[in-house]
């Protein structure tokens, strides 16, 4: 790990990261704690989680693993409760999964719906809920919700506009209390990151440049975030 202070813009933070065990969530709980930051890494299954910690350890960072849904209210609610008991606080938040059924409209299962807006919008929003109000006492922090600029198919399309209208809405009306809220747009290309893990050694530069950029945002203080929508994998950002 790196050991300058000026390299480390996230020491001494908390930083629980929903989707830990997929490609994406994994690069970026490598990326937090490479700038300071100690990892609560959930994800529903501890299959994929494991290889998360151990690669984070190995680099010389703290973190602690989660399993267990986060879309229904009392398990969201368990979920951070339990990272409170391990680290007492939370100063950062970033979910990083999300599910994809790849039925057609006219095919598609009511059941199939119902699951991909609650893994894909609910999850989100109950987290942002439970720790925005943690936050909020604390005096500050940053949330980062990463999306893919999807058409199809449909239901995974409507879940991913609505998480970046949910970052938006969240975004206007927490930088009251001194928290940033942003969401990360990737390109379809990127999109299984969120679903699956990845090789050790397969991430793109546009997967790399999309964790570091959201480091960069959760670094920064709520009142100089540029805007609540950033892209990764299709335009440059704002930030370059």
């Amino acid at each position: 790990m790196p050991g300058a202070a000026v390299s480390r813009p996230l020491a001494g933070k908390i930083a629980l990261v929903s989707g830990a065990g997929r490609g994406l969530g994994r690069l970026l709980a490598l990326e937090l704690a490479h700038a300071g930051a100690a990892v609560a890494a959930h994800d529903l299954s501890p299959v994929h989680l494991d290889a998360t910690v151990e690669a984070v350890r190995a680099a010389g960072g703290e973190i602690h693993a989660y399993t267990g849904e986060s879309g229904k209210g009392l398990p969201a609610t368990v979920l951070v409760d339990e990272v409170l008991g391990d680290f007492e606080r939370i100063d950062l938040l970033f979910h990083c999964a999300w599910a994809r059924p790849a039925a057609p409209l006219l095919q598609l299962d009511e059941w199939d719906w119902q699951r991909t807006f609650e893994s894909n919008v609910t999850s989100p929003y109950l987290l942002l809920k439970l720790v925005g109000g943690l936050m909020r006492q604390q005096g500050g922090g940053a949330a980062g919700i990463f999306a893919v600029d999807a058409r199809t198919p449909p239901v995974f399309a409507a879940s991913q506009q609505a998480r970046l209208a949910l970052a938006r809405a969240a975004a206007a009306e927490f930088l009251t209390y001194n928290i940033s809220i942003f969401a990360i747009c990737l390109g379809e290309s990127l999109s299984n990151s969120g679903e699956a893990s990845l090789p050790a050694g397969s991430e793109t530069p546009e997967l790399t440049r999309a964790v570091q950029l959201a480091v960069q945002l959760a670094a920064l203080p709520a009142a100089d975030a540029p805007g609540p929508v950033y892209t990764a994998g299709l335009n440059p950002s704002p930030l370059e």
